[in-house]
């Protein structure tokens, strides 16, 4: 699941933090989705495909040697699944002006998701289960801007949940 909450109004002065407990008012469910459907809602979910070339971000900015499709994301059971798959794909949007990044095929395919709701302040909650990890495998929950103000990834910014290094099996 993904639930998103409004940020609560709490009392802020000493007095009104002493007396009743009625001066804090709870969060107010603003946005959610229970993975309920077949397929992920595109109400509520939007897809980066491709490899990053297209915007200037070959390898996604990290020389990732994956192309993201729709075709890796699975919902069934209350739960999306973004599902990485080792095969040989390959490289359709070539760059050859992003120094490094020559990859001819792509090793993997995978998934790269964003919700189309945007929060100022508020609380975020998400049920997640990360796989076991594998160098290069990289499952992460991020925060990133809505608006790139100062530039590309990652020069605006980003705030990691959970992000699941794969070259250290132990590290989350």
């Amino acid at each position: 699941y993904y639930y998103l909450y409004d940020a609560p109004q709490l009392a802020t002065t000493s007095k009104a933090l002493s007396s009743s407990s009625s001066n804090i008012k709870c969060p107010v469910l603003k946005w959610s989705d229970e993975f309920d459907n077949e397929e992920a809602s595109l109400q509520n979910w939007e897809f980066d495909n491709g490899n990053g070339c297209d915007i200037g971000l070959c390898g996604w900015g990290n020389n990732e040697l994956e192309e993201y499709t729709t075709d890796n994301v699975e919902v069934s059971n209350g739960t999306l699944k973004i599902i990485a798959q080792q095969q040989e794909k390959e490289n359709t949007k070539k760059n050859n002006d992003n120094a490094g990044f020559d990859n001819e095929n792509y090793r993997y395919t995978s998934s790269r998701i964003r919700s189309k709701f945007n929060v100022v302040y508020g609380r975020m909650e998400a049920r997640m289960r990360l796989p076991l990890f594998y160098r290069g495998i990289w499952p992460a929950f991020w925060m990133l801007p809505a608006e790139n103000v100062y530039g590309g990834w990652s020069a605006s910014g980003e705030i990691d949940i959970v992000e699941g290094l794969g070259y250290e099996h132990s590290t989350i």
